[in-house]
């Protein structure tokens, strides 16, 4: 509900509120008496902090007016919309601290004097104070075992973050016991302080700023140019392949315009425009093809071309010649219609502009002077499909609209055949090459060389993930991070989409898809299998029902819900991605956002494959104690894992995996070292008031018990997002090779570990979803 704030806001004269005496006394440590207390920490205000709290301050001043009206003052549930907390447990806590009154409003007044307290002339130990009276609920002097529970309730809450009954004692048990230094059965001010200043982290954070704790909506960084952006000198270094490419681009179509334009240098202007623009189209035309040929993509990613071209791009530069082929079309239409304009009444033509343009009567055109007419339906079908491929059509459930009109493009380039006599000299390479490539892909080919491909098993997932279990051909190769494009009949007979392969290559027999529900076709997909599942499972409750005297025999329908159901699929692929890379590096680092991490899931399970197969290989003899002999060996000597998840859920249905990669790390530690980093962004970190106590119970918990209790990993789930910068700084301070960092998620995050790449000196490729 808070806008954007203005700038400072300053009060009147009889608003302004000097700071109050300080009343309350601090507490004994053990026995809660008042005693003075002696403080220990720098309070030299920073220049920085200063002016943040000021600005801060002006900002909360402004926006408490607002919502208070007239009358300036605040009463509860205007005071907890304010704050914008999910648990009632902080608003009130924070409203009883500052209505001193106890008149169940807060005077505008009352509330900034308060914040002033906290922010402008508040010691660090002012700020220690009020935080430990936020937990110290009933006012006693200590913070009971029941107030802590309260407290990790809330915070739990507050970090959209759900624990069972026991996980809750547990994370209490472990606080209480760091914090009651005396054993007590209470928590003093004096222990609070004594542990918090072990923590330097929190204690830098109740020095730097009160503003820390009730956060200001960040505003939107403005959003450059387009001349602004891509002509940075930033940007130039971090897309250097691209920026060559495009240059390379232009320059031949520069250089194509000025060919067709000098042939027919003699004629009129709009001929000779439409002439060069002509000659572009041809070059563009089928470039748009050769762009979006997968099979050749990935072959190229065997090459040395790899390290060249941007192949990540394709898809990005195949919009871009599309817009290029939409302006190119503009220009040679209009050139040619004032070139009518100019010529039809002409002793040579003697024809109306209408005729000259929708007739053959002109004789344009090398076939049966059909040249205009053919142009004119070209215009029309490439702006159809440029309406089906906008994002309104292609991403918000209309994919069938999108993707039949895209194959339209088959009925323009016979048309462009018919229009353009030389388009067949730029055409017929890459003609021949999609040709090959449909004629690869297509289901009768895919028959004969795969056979029939079903869906054996499935499960339904948290966060609305769809597990697919599909029978693999014995010939059927691919690498990990690969990916393929499925077709599921029973859920669209004509739709085709493209999931990464989730399993490893070294496994045999199946391989694996994870589909996440975001709408469309991937929400049919994940309705058609709960279906399956919920009648599956009221079949087993039906046999349940018939054999109630032999309980062993009973079979429990949350296990066993017949996911063995084959369900027909076709398949096309697999085709290459950057990730085919990452065994060429020493160190590489595994980035990804939620479901990003698919492909991930099959590089880290073919890792382990692979160094326990070179584990079992003896380095002199060559003997093997595994069936096959390795294929190649690893260079990689360590592998940076980071996945970024907005919720708890979102871990859940790859813990299964990600618990036996950290087993079987114990077993190859010697040979290459796997280091997890979980980030979980909606829960709430130690500079934030309300994360405070849950964090510190998390470190306490995972310190005692060597697990995180998130997600059962040896590793520990950060909250907020990973300050990439720090990280990056001490992977390079590592020195073990090469870097080379991968990505798999949104285009934003890609954008900044570009930048970082480029700074530290590391290798990136990315994937985006």
């Amino acid at each position: 509900m808070f806008s954007k704030p203005a700038a400072n806001k300053v009060l009147p004269v009889e608003m302004q509120v000097e700071p109050a005496a300080e009343t309350d006394k601090p507490r004994d440590q053990c026995n809660g008496r008042n005693t003075k207390r002696t403080d220990t920490t720098n309070t030299q205000p920073d220049e920085h902090v200063d002016e943040e709290d000021h600005a801060w301050l002006s900002w909360v001043e402004e926006q408490f007016y607002i919502v208070a009206g007239k009358d300036k003052e605040i009463d509860f549930e205007e005071f907890r919309t304010a704050l914008d907390v999910k648990d009632v447990f902080f608003a009130e806590r924070f409203f009883k601290m500052m209505d001193k009154d106890a008149s169940g409003k807060l005077e505008v007044t009352e509330l900034i004097a308060s914040l002033r307290r906290l922010t402008l002339t508040g010691s660090p130990d002012d700020k220690l104070q009020f935080l430990f009276d936020v937990y110290d609920v009933d006012g006693s002097g200590s913070i009971t075992i029941d107030e802590v529970k309260t407290v990790l309730s809330s915070c739990m809450v507050e970090s959209s973050l759900r624990l069972s009954k026991e996980h809750l004692d547990s994370l209490t048990a472990a606080i209480f016991y760091e914090m009651d230094l005396d054993h007590s059965g209470g928590i003093s001010y004096g222990e609070l302080r004594t542990v918090m200043q072990k923590h330097p982290e929190i204690m830098g954070n109740l020095c730097l700023s009160a503003s820390q704790w009730l956060k200001r909506p960040q505003k939107s960084p403005a959003k450059a140019s387009i001349c602004k952006k891509y002509l940075s000198k930033s940007f130039l270094l971090n897309n250097l392949s691209m920026v060559v490419v495009v240059l390379v681009y232009v320059s031949v179509n520069i250089a194509l315009f000025v060919v067709g334009s000098w042939i027919y240098r003699t004629h009129n202007w709009y001929l000779v425009t439409a002439r060069g623009c002509g000659m572009c189209l041809n070059f563009n035309c089928c470039l748009v093809l050769l762009l979006m040929m997968r099979l050749t993509l990935t072959f190229l990613r065997t090459t040395f071309l790899a390290h060249v071209l941007p192949l990540d791009e394709n898809i990005q530069l195949h919009k871009w010649v599309g817009v290029a082929i939409l302006l190119f079309a503009a220009g040679h239409s209009l050139a040619h219609i004032g070139n009518a304009v100019v010529v039809a009444d002409s002793p040579r033509f003697n024809l109306t502009v209408a005729e000259f343009l929708l007739t053959t009567k002109a004789r344009i055109g090398w076939v049966a002077g059909s040249a205009s007419i053919t142009g004119f339906m070209m215009v029309l079908l490439l702006g159809v499909m440029m309406a089906g491929s906008l994002p309104v059509i292609r991403r918000k459930g209309y994919f069938q609209v999108f993707y039949w009109l895209h194959k339209l493009y088959i009925v323009f380039w016979i048309l462009l055949i018919l229009h353009a006599k030389d388009f067949y000299k730029y055409f017929i390479g890459p003609a021949f090459l999609y040709c090959l490539e449909l004629l690869a892909s297509s289901q009768i080919t895919k028959g004969i060389r795969f056979g029939n491909i079903y869906i054996q098993e499935f499960e339904l997932l948290p966060s609305k993930v769809t597990q697919l279990v599909l029978s693999r051909p014995d010939n059927m190769s691919y690498k990990p991070g690969d990916y393929i494009f499925i077709k599921i009949p029973a859920v669209a007979r004509f739709e085709w989409h493209p999931f990464t392969i989730s399993s490893a290559p070294e496994v045999e027999d199946t391989f694996c898809l994870h589909i996440r529900s975001t709408g469309g076709w991937t929400q049919k997909v994940y309705e058609y299998f709960d279906k399956l599942n919920t009648e599956s499972s009221s079949s087993n409750k039906d046999i349940n029902k018939k054999q109630p005297s032999d309980k062993t025999e009973i079979i429990n329908p949350a296990i066993s819900c017949n996911k063995f159901v084959p369900v027909r699929a076709y398949i096309h692929g697999p085709y290459g991605t950057s990730t085919r890379e990452i065994f060429e590096a020493e160190h590489a680092v595994l980035i990804s956002t939620g479901i990003g991490v698919t492909p991930y899931a099959a590089i880290l399970q073919s890792i382990m494959c692979r160094l326990k197969q070179a584990k079992a290989l003896c380095p002199k003899c060559l003997h093997t104690w595994y069936d096959k002999p390795p294929k190649e060996y690893i260079n990689l000597r360590k592998v940076d894992f980071i996945w970024i998840n907005r919720d708890q859920k979102s871990f859940e249905w790859f813990m299964s995996l990600l618990n036996a990669l950290e087993a079987e790390q114990a077993a190859v530690c010697d040979l290459m070292k796997l280091e997890m980093h979980m980030y979980m962004t909606s829960a709430l970190s130690k500079s934030d008031v309300k994360g405070i106590f849950l964090q510190m119970a998390l470190d306490y918990f995972h310190n005692k018990e060597k697990r995180d209790i998130i997600t059962g990993l040896k590793t520990r789930t950060h909250p907020g997002r990973p300050s990439f910068n720090k990280l990056f700084k001490k992977i390079s301070e590592e020195n073990l090779g090469k870097v080379k960092v991968f990505f798999c998620g949104s285009p934003f995050v890609a954008t900044q570990l570009k930048e970082l790449c480029e700074k530290y000196d590391f290798d990136f490729c990315k994937e985006i979803f």
